[in-house]
């Protein structure tokens, strides 16, 4: 039981406090998606993307750039942005 006790001391709690990660958490793996069917040569806007979460796409990070860039082609509803999707 001593043993126990110490190996408990020396790893410390197992509760994690994540507060401080709260954004990185909110925002891992979330990239730029059409919120709806977006036209060929259409800007790109706050009102047709939304971030969600996925493997694949523009970051999120990358939503100042993506914002108001035309689109090079029709984008289906749902669909992750890609480069090649912007001009």
């Amino acid at each position: 039981m001593r043993r126990l006790a110490l190996l408990c001391d020396f790893y410390g709690s197992t509760e994690r406090d994540l507060s401080g990660e709260r954004l990185a958490i909110q925002n891992a793996r979330r990239r730029i998606v059409a919120a709806r069917d977006i036209a060929a040569g259409e800007t790109l806007d706050e009102e047709n993307l939304i971030p969600l979460r996925s493997n694949r796409g523009i970051e999120i990070a990358q939503w100042d750039v993506v914002v108001g860039r035309a689109t090079s082609r029709e984008i289906s509803r749902g669909a992750p942005l890609e480069w090649t999707d912007l001009k």
